[in-house]
């Protein structure tokens, strides 16, 4: 019996699916187009329909249609399995579905919420509120893209209007309305009908509504805000904790931010909604906000889904200074980069009012954002007399301990000698200190053997003779008609590295096997007889050989035969090139060993290669 994984996968295809996201052409047997994961101007997303797959060159990343999905939506694999079976009509098993006709339930009370709070924003009633968004410099554009709304002065507004749908017990799951108690007001029982609702009251009352949308831009809750401020209630109200809401896995604005938040390749984090709305109305998309908490390692982990780099703009009061330390933590505990916006004194304590008072200043602090470790060490500087030895001391210590939180042991030492620079004490001083507490960082030469660690992007170059080695595989398995002159110019051994010395090996094997059963003379494809070899006699490259499929398709599909050609003659004569001055130099090293060691029988063997070498040149 099919799982049902399989199933969903036998009903939708790839190349459909992905297609209602980015724009296809064909490349041969497959399909590229524009990698909707990271910026680029050529093609180098491919989706093969046979293997139902997809795989970017420029990402190396790819899988099937649930991994395209939860990159692209930032799901885990619980949340796109649902959302592929109800696309695909397949039903799961093995879950309460109680439980999910609950939450069912909970979703639209919250959705006719959102509608009502809404409707009476720009009723009479609400005008108020509409007046007051208007004043904080909100088009109508931004109140419809938040959805923000009003809640009527009243205790049983929203409850009238879904009663009749609903019963008390959900609206109350939901977290929209109260139940009365010994302490609520006899104005409050007077105005509360005598029937079964008259348990609960609306939990906002006179409040500018702000619905908390989950990441597929579902209403889980409400932040309101109260709008006459003598009332001895709390200014700020949130939806309590339920089925839906959980206040520390939610973020306010997630579902408008998360693709601005992947093309940019940064998010900014800041302390309120209206901070979040009015970044978005000026044009800033990538912005969100803890909704109701500080900020926490789910937040974190929700952001990380979409990039990993993070700056963060609280607002200037100790509260915000406090949270902003907090956050900065734990993203570096999260191995995630962090950077600090400072907003100028005299432009507000928020991004909300410096956008309001000077929308430029807001764009210039956002670009000169500083790495966490600048903002700490100015900070220092500001706080500490370093002359005394009490302030140098009080400085390095403050530092280091931020230093050390740092997840790249190249970056902590890069730190460490900025602050002994700015003491002017020996770095080594500083380490010895450092080293009495533990977790000392080490010269990035010295990295313990197994530590790895992930390198930029930018420097993350690949050798040519790598690339080369990639390329003629390719067109090896696009072109079979040159697999003998291949063979008969390039050894395994001048292929790079050791991963793609194994695959031309299998390729050639497959390619006599091929021609020796007469594959070749009926024109066979042998794409599907390299499918089919690596199936039955390597099928641990199957996966390395699928991408190669697609690689193929991406660089030659559409190419002539005398393009073809002369791209054959390049990489051969290329490879050998590149294989021949490595070897060369290798020979060289080890002569020279040979000759200080006076190992003169190993000298005469190496010179006899090298000379042999040369031939071949």
């Amino acid at each position: 019996m099919l799982s049902s994984v399989d199933e969903i996968k036998i009903r939708l295809d790839i190349v459909d699916f992905i297609s209602t996201y980015v724009q296809l052409k064909r490349a041969g047997a497959n399909f590229k187009a524009l990698c909707p994961f990271h910026t680029e101007k050529t093609p180098s997303f491919m989706i093969s329909k046979a293997k139902q797959m997809w795989y970017c060159f420029g990402c190396n990343e790819g899988g099937d249609i649930f991994k395209f999905l939860m990159k692209m939506e930032g799901l885990d694999f619980p949340e796109a399995l649902k959302i592929l079976a109800d696309k695909a009509g397949v039903e799961l098993p093995k879950y309460d579905k109680r439980l999910e006709s609950q939450k069912n339930t909970l979703l639209e009370i919250l959705r006719l919420a959102v509608e009502f709070y809404s409707k009476q924003l720009h009723a009479p009633a609400g005008q108020s509120a509409l007046n007051y968004l208007q004043r904080r410099g909100l088009s109508e554009n931004v109140i419809n893209q938040f959805a923000l709304g009003y809640a009527p002065d009243s205790w049983d507004a929203l409850t009238n209007t879904l009663r009749a749908r609903f019963k008390p017990e959900d609206i109350f799951a939901a977290g929209l309305v109260v139940k009365k108690n010994r302490d609520v007001s006899n104005f409050a029982k007077q105005n509360l009908e005598t029937s079964h609702f008259s348990s609960y009251y609306d939990r906002f009352r006179h409040r500018i509504m702000f619905p908390i949308r989950d990441v597929n831009g579902n209403a889980v809750g409400f932040t309101s805000r109260l709008l006459d401020e003598k009332r001895a209630e709390g200014k700020y109200i949130n939806t309590p904790e339920t089925m839906l809401y959980n206040k520390s896995r939610v973020l306010y604005g997630l579902d408008l931010a998360r693709q601005a938040m992947r093309q940019l390749n940064y998010a900014v984090i800041v302390e309120g909604n209206m901070d979040v709305i009015a970044c978005h109305q000026f044009g800033m998309s990538n912005v969100v906000a803890a909704s109701g908490t500080a900020m926490t390692i789910d937040h974190l982990r929700l952001l990380k889904r979409y990039t990993n780099n993070l700056a963060i703009a609280f607002d200037a009061d100790p509260a915000g200074v406090s949270a902003a330390k907090r956050g900065i933590d734990l993203a570096l505990q999260e191995g995630m980069r962090v950077k600090i916006i400072t907003i100028p004194k005299d432009c507000g304590k928020d991004p909300d009012e410096c956008i309001r008072k000077n929308k430029k200043a807001w764009a210039i602090a956002v670009g000169a954002a500083r790495e966490v470790m600048d903002y700490y060490l100015e900070r220092a500087t500001r706080n500490f007399d370093i002359k005394t030895a009490k302030g140098k001391s009080d400085f390095a210590n403050l530092l280091m301990t931020e230093i050390k939180k740092l997840p790249d042991l190249i970056e902590q030492d890069f730190w460490l000698k900025k602050v002994a620079e700015a003491l002017r004490v020996d770095d080594k001083l500083l380490r010895e200190q450092m080293a009495r507490v533990g977790n000392a960082p080490q010269p990035p030469l010295k990295l313990r053997k197994g530590v790895t660690r992930e390198v930029p992007a930018e420097t993350n170059m690949r050798p040519r003779a790598e690339l080369l080695s990639e390329r003629l595989l390719a067109l090896f398995l696009a072109v079979p008609q040159y697999a003998e002159s291949i063979i008969e110019a390039v050894l395994p051994e001048m292929f790079c590295p050791a991963g793609n010395q194994d695959l031309y090996t299998q390729l050639v094997q497959c390619y006599t096997a091929y021609n020796s059963q007469g594959s070749a003379s009926a024109g066979a494809d042998f794409s599907q007889f390299w499918h089919n070899w690596c199936v039955n006699h390597a099928p641990e490259l199957s996966s390395t050989a699928a991408i190669l499929e697609l690689y193929k398709d991406k660089e030659f599909a559409g190419w002539d035969d005398i393009q073809l050609r002369r791209e054959k003659n390049f990489l051969t004569k290329e490879i050998r090139r590149e294989y021949l001055h490595k070897r060369r130099f290798e020979l060289t090293e080890a002569m020279r060993q040979a000759e200080k060691e006076d190992d003169k029988a190993q000298v005469a063997e190496l010179t006899r290669e090298f000379e042999a070498l040369a031939a071949q040149e």
